[in-house]
């Protein structure tokens, strides 16, 4: 494990995109596919590219609770070939969720695809899919093919690099998918049911020796993973981790109210991976790395969904600027692929 303070690494990835323009070059386009899924039915795919800066932009995404996003909606492609992004949003949210993250790096240069995972999502309750921990890594695969097949966006993705951000139990799924197999035997949970990973698998009725051989990934497929404040990595294989040649860059959450255990997850993560790279964002929790909330967010949330609250509760380190070093980290580590 290679440890850096907040401070350093953001010094790092800024030096790193030294040659690239501080102002966004493209307008991010946005459009959504739907795609057969081999993990259960229809799959809903949203998509981030580059788009002409000359675009006009509209709100995406937007309701009382969370602040919108400026998209290019089915705007014309700016031809290139372009470093793919996976996004895996976290249980029972939705793709976007990490819409500021997928608009922030279409306009730096880069295809970003993010699937609505089918069964933990917001949208799309499946208890036989939540109860099957191979479906998240499958469809993530899905929807990366999804891209590359596609007649207007798939010439601009270049399918040699490609980069899968995961958050929350996102963070499982990408590394799931970069082929580390999944041993739920090896958790102990007895006196730990109210722990977040716990209580998911007990709420969705996940077998205890639910297990799978890390092969789900192609050979090749994935270049580099990160991880940001990722749940249930204790159910994931330790040799496999240890073994992981796979570039890896976990982001910890930091604030001593985080609802994720540090210990537990991103730190025992980074412990078991040693060539990984560890950051923690000091004062930064968990929800941060969801969208901006509104003004009036905290209101809305008190009177129609009083158990949410969390979502926008204001924490030490500010949401914007959380979102503003994800957004320097990942970029940094899809500057280090090889072209």
């Amino acid at each position: 494990m290679r440890l850096a303070t907040c401070l350093l690494t953001v010094v790092t990835a800024t030096a790193a995109l030294a040659d690239h323009p501080s102002a966004p070059a493209h307008a991010p386009g946005f459009t959504v596919l739907q795609v057969e899924s081999r993990a259960g039915g229809p799959l809903t795919v949203e998509l981030w590219y580059p788009a002409d800066p000359g675009a006009d932009l509209t709100e995406v995404a937007s309701n009382p609770v969370w602040q919108g996003t400026l998209a290019a909606v089915d705007a014309a492609p700016v031809a290139g070939r372009y470093p793919v992004v996976l996004l895996s949003h976290g249980l029972d949210g939705a793709a976007r969720n990490l819409a500021w993250l997928g608009a922030a790096l279409a306009a730096a240069g880069h295809v970003v695809t993010a699937p609505n995972h089918a069964g933990t999502g917001f949208a799309a309750p499946d208890p036989v899919l939540r109860a099957d921990l191979g479906a998240r890594p499958q469809q993530l695969h899905r929807a990366l093919a999804a891209v590359l097949d596609d007649a207007r966006i798939g010439p601009l993705a270049d399918g040699a690099r490609v980069v899968a951000v995961g958050h929350s139990l996102g963070g499982f799924t990408v590394l799931a998918a970069a082929g580390v197999g999944i041993e739920v035997a090896r958790m102990d949970c007895a006196d730990a049911v109210l722990r977040p990973d716990c209580a998911f698998l007990a709420e969705a009725g996940v077998d205890g020796d639910w297990a799978a051989v890390g092969s789900l990934q192609p050979t090749g497929t994935i270049s580099a993973l990160v991880t940001l404040d990722a749940g249930l990595t204790q159910a994931l294989h330790r040799a496999d981790l240890a073994n992981l040649t796979v570039p890896l860059l976990i982001v910890g959450a930091g604030a001593p109210d985080n609802p994720l255990p540090l210990d537990v997850e991103s730190r025992a993560l980074a412990a078991a991976v040693p060539a990984a790279d560890y950051v923690e964002l000091e004062g930064a929790v968990h929800f941060d790395f969801l969208g901006l909330c509104t003004a009036e967010a905290l209101d809305v949330l008190a009177e129609e969904e009083p158990g949410a609250s969390f979502d926008c509760a204001p924490s030490p380190m500010p949401r914007v600027e959380v979102h503003a070093q994800t957004i320097q980290l990942v970029r940094e580590v899809v500057a280090r692929l090889p072209e």
